[in-house]
This record gives C-alpha cells, sequence and structure tokens, in this order.
C-alpha cells in the first residue's frame, strides 16, 4: 500500500467520540471556573451532547456520565479517557 493509500485510508475513518478530563483549571479569568473537574467530548460529538450556544461540548461530572449520554445520543465508536474503545471500534 502507498503512503498516499495509508492516508486516505486513515483519513476516511469514521471518526470516534472521545471523552477527555477531567478539566484542570480552578481558576478562570481570576474567577472560580465552573467547569473545572468535569468531562467533555472531543472529535465526533454528538448533537444532543453539543452545546450550540457556546459552540462547544457539554460538561458532564463524571466521566461515566459523558460516555451514557453519547450512548443514548446513539454515538457508535467512544473511547475513554484513557483511549481505551468502550464502544465499538
Amino acid at each position: 500500500m502507498s503512503e498516499m493509500q495509508s492516508a486516505l485510508q486513515l483519513l476516511s475513518a469514521e471518526m470516534p467520540t472521545c471523552v477527555q478530563g477531567p478539566i484542570n483549571f480552578p481558576i478562570y479569568k481570576g474567577l472560580p471556573n465552573p467547569s473545572h473537574g468535569k468531562y467533555y467530548f472531543v472529535g465526533r460529538i454528538p448533537g444532543a451532547c453539543y452545546d450550540h450556544a457556546k459552540r462547544t461540548s457539554k460538561k458532564y461530572d463524571t466521566e461515566q456520565d459523558a460516555i451514557d449520554a453519547a450512548i443514548a445520543a446513539g454515538a457508535t465508536r467512544i473511547q475513554d479517557t484513557q483511549c481505551k474503545f468502550v464502544l465499538g471500534r
């Protein structure tokens, strides 16, 4: 397989929904950060897990809450904070 074919295969693969966190910024702009300690999504973010007003992922109290929300929203490939697939592959 050529290098170009390899790159195209990688880029055409379905992007997983990945849980990131916890956010480790206790102070933001001199004030307590309400997002400190929360989890959020990167990669393919399900519509139900996206905050359209803030143009970012919704924040969740625990990693399991985020995973449950992604499953409920219909995500088919989910990775946890350790990059392990918890659903799909």
